[in-house]
């Protein structure tokens, strides 16, 4: 585990070379997608310095089954003080919702980040993930499966550029 942290945190400083404390705001329950009548909520936690800043997708664990965007919100409140956009958010679990449900609701999360990254000063051209468990799952999902803006994602690049795996079922 301290490997993994180490790792993480040299990644942080590789893409935010002023590591430095930042203040933040967080935005609380923003519908990022509309499933049938569900919304999708996130939480975004936004420097107060000027932008654009590095974005990351936090994805909570859970077995796929149980768990919500504020699982992770240590890691999303650790990230944001060190100078980047977080993006904490819910998914559709099992078995109410079958897979692949779970990653798509990943996939329009980055769509909602690439999409609208101006209004939280995030870079939309440095976007990374971090997930444990079955979030750890669905971002190495992500990492691997992500194409290039085309028709079918609604010329959206879906490549993310980083991906922080714990505890992933891999």
């Amino acid at each position: 585990m301290l490997v993994k942290i180490a790792l993480l945190f040299t990644c942080i400083a590789v893409l935010n070379p002023t590591i430095e404390e930042h203040e933040f705001d967080v935005r609380e329950k923003v519908v990022y997608a509309k499933v049938g009548e569900r919304e999708l909520l996130l939480d975004a936690f936004v420097p107060k310095a000027d932008g654009p800043h590095p974005a990351v997708l936090v994805v909570h664990g859970g077995a796929w089954r149980m768990g919500d965007r504020n699982q992770l919100r240590g890691y999303a409140n650790a990230l944001t003080k060190k100078g980047f956009v977080c993006f904490a958010i819910d998914y559709r679990l099992a078995p109410d919702h079958k897979f692949p449900a779970q990653i798509e609701d990943c996939r329009s999360a980055v769509k909602f980040i690439r999409g609208h990254a101006k209004d939280y000063k995030a870079d939309p051209n440095r976007l990374g993930a971090i997930g444990y468990s079955a979030g750890g799952h669905l971002v190495s999902l992500l990492g691997t499966t992500g194409e290039a803006a085309n028709e079918k994602n609604g010329n959206v690049d879906m490549r993310i550029q980083v991906v922080a795996a714990g505890g992933a079922p891999t």
